[in-house]
């Protein structure tokens, strides 16, 4: 982040949003050239990890990486690179709720990314959406 951009994201909640979702996309990329091959649940659980070794926890911890999977599986189910956008807009509505009450823009836009997956859990096709993102993933779990 340049000087610039992180005294305007300092300054300006949507600036610090738009912030939040460029240094999860980033952490992304560098998963895919980490864990070449990788299936996007394994990615959008590493920039889960990422985000929590930033606010001090330790990304080791068993606990912590099944809680990865767990935050990030409908995500998973969220076309790439639309899936990691949709995660850091998660980060925001947990972190900085307030951003969102004074930036509609990005809860709209979560919906929209969101929406079709809980659609999907409502009619009981979540599964194959997973399937289609994380093949390998979805044979492993059965």
């Amino acid at each position: 982040m340049g000087l610039g951009s992180f005294l305007k994201s300092l300054i300006s909640p949507e600036a610090m949003s738009d912030e939040i979702i460029a240094i999860q996309e980033r952490a992304y990329r560098e998963a895919q050239k980490m864990y070449p091959g990788a299936v996007p649940h394994v990615l959008l659980a590493q920039v889960w990890l990422s985000r929590m070794t930033a606010h001090g926890k330790n990304p080791m911890d068993e606990r912590r990486q099944t809680v990865a999977f767990s935050d990030t599986m409908q995500f998973a189910c969220v076309a790439p690179p639309d899936n990691v956008r949709a995660l850091a807009l998660f980060f925001i509505y947990k972190e900085r709720p307030d951003i969102l009450e004074k930036n509609p823009k990005f809860a709209q836009e979560f919906q929209r990314l969101v929406g079709p997956v809980m659609e999907a859990t409502q009619n009981c096709t979540v599964e194959g959406l997973y399937r289609k993102f994380n093949p390998t993933m979805a044979a492993e779990r059965g």
